[in-house]
């Protein structure tokens, strides 16, 4: 699924004579802050059921959840849950 800005639309609809945008542009241009705080959402959600379901290390629950790394993942899940994937 692709998530456009909207210069990116205006462009695209320069260029095709279109003056409609794809849903998903639209959304993002109405709520642009919550697509991603969602996306992080599931993805602690994906960790932490990796968690208690697997002895993985963390850094794999990370990579596997969707973050870059490790670091990301323990600053992600703190934010959201008030503690850390270590615990």
């Amino acid at each position: 699924m692709e998530i456009i800005s909207a210069s990116a639309t205006e462009r695209r609809r320069s260029n095709t004579g279109s003056s409609l945008a794809s849903p998903v542009t639209l959304v993002a241009s109405a709520r642009p802050s919550l697509l991603p705080r969602w996306l992080l959402a599931q993805r602690v959600k994906k960790a932490q059921s990796l968690l208690l379901e697997t002895d993985a290390p963390i850094a794999d629950i990370a990579l596997t959840a969707g973050f870059c790394e490790q670091g990301h993942l323990t600053r992600v899940f703190r934010s959201l849950t008030d503690t850390t994937p270590a615990v």
